[in-house]
């Protein structure tokens, strides 16, 4: 059962209201040009006040337990409060207790597989997933007595309410040192690409559903526990299983996580806009629900913008909340910078991962493409 820590709102000093309205004509899009007009009503300054928002207000790190921590809670519930209507709206703190055993067993599997693989014992391969697997276990020994808090937001659909999209994206961060991988739970971490990114682009995102007259539901969720064994998608996406049993029509989750980096130098292909929209391999249980759902989505997002592009590919994502919907047998896409040939592993998960260093543009355009598909979806277009 879930169970409901807040259903109210709290006030801060730093709140601020955005301005994004849109007339009567535009809440009922006819087409997906007149939807694209209205999502991009919501200005790019805005995103990145967002993003600035939410980065400075839960300064130094949001890792479990942190004051930053806390308060990135506190900024996502009065963001909501102030920038939507309620019309059909509900938004509830669903607090749990993680399941730590779980990530435990999940981040010793993972060193068992490594060792199986043939990686030498002594070598600094070995001793860097030594060091990782190490620090993570001790870090999660200390958090057994936490509580972890999922945030939810859900609009209900006019017509087809039974019908459930699920969007999500994780509020918590974690440092490491990359030469050693060892845990550095001291150390400042902004999280702007990981995952102050996902997180703007959801917010954003509820601004311009809040706003328009959907047919089908959708939930936006922001998850706890994410950089600690996915416990926070853990526990709310076996609750949401319970919900598929009883008759609800889960159509899928997408995952929104580091939207913020793009670089053109370092690409491999040499070009802007470069995005992956991952889903599982063939052969996986969710593989042709996830296949036809990213179809869907990237043929209308494609319908928004042509500056950014989330090119589907079925990889097996293991580093996201992703992981807990599919082994939960819910389809599940993972909406992200590309991997492969322009992946931000110098900065994420350092003091490094600032605001500055990321390309505003894609941002900016990856909440375009990504409402556009999303709301296509809710409104049936």
């Amino acid at each position: 059962m879930m169970k409901i820590l807040w259903v109210l709102f709290l006030f801060t000093a730093n709140s601020w209201v955005n301005a994004y309205v849109l007339r009567d004509y535009d809440k009922k899009p006819r087409s997906s040009s007149h939807l694209a007009r209205s999502i991009k009503k919501y200005e790019k300054d805005d995103l990145i006040k967002l993003l600035r928002s939410f980065v400075k207000e839960t300064r130094p790190t949001r890792i479990i337990g942190s004051q930053g921590h806390f308060k990135s809670v506190d900024f996502v519930l009065n963001y909501i409060k102030e920038n939507t209507n309620k019309d059909k709206e509900l938004v509830v703190v669903d607090e749990f207790k993680p399941d730590v055993d779980q990530a435990i067993k999940m981040y010793q599997d993972d060193f068992d597989e490594m060792k199986k693989s043939g990686v030498k014992p002594g070598s600094a391969d070995y001793k860097r997933f030594e060091n990782f697997t190490n620090s993570q276990v001790l870090h999660l020994e200390k958090l057994r007595q936490q509580k972890g808090r999922n945030i939810i937001w859900e609009k209900k659909g006019s017509e087809r309410p039974n019908e459930v999209i699920v969007i999500g994206a994780h509020y918590d961060t974690v440092a490491y040192d990359k030469k050693s991988l060892k845990m550095l739970p001291e150390v400042p971490q902004p999280g702007a690409d990981n995952n102050g990114s996902g997180v703007s682009i959801a917010l954003a995102l509820i601004e311009v559903l809040s706003e328009l007259q959907i047919k089908k539901t959708v939930r936006v969720v922001f998850f706890d526990f994410q950089e600690f064994g996915f416990l926070g998608s853990w526990d709310y996406a076996k609750k949401l299983k319970l919900e598929k049993q009883s008759g609800v029509d889960i159509k899928g989750f997408i995952n929104l996580v580091m939207l913020g980096h793009d670089s053109k130098i370092k690409d491999k292909a040499q070009k802007y806009g470069n995005m992956k929209l991952y889903y599982s391999s063939e052969g996986t249980p969710t593989y042709a629900d996830e296949k036809a759902l990213a179809q869907l989505l990237t043929a209308k997002g494609v319908q928004a913008i042509s500056s950014v592009k989330f090119k589907p590919e079925a990889k097996n994502f293991p580093n996201g909340d992703n992981v807990s919907f599919i082994q939960n047998g819910i389809a599940s896409l993972t909406f992200t910078q590309n991997w492969e040939d322009d992946f931000n592993g110098r900065r994420i998960h350092t003091s490094k991962d600032f605001v500055e260093t990321l390309n505003f543009k894609t941002l900016y355009g990856s909440l375009v493409y990504i409402t556009q598909a999303v709301s296509s979806w809710a409104l049936n277009l």
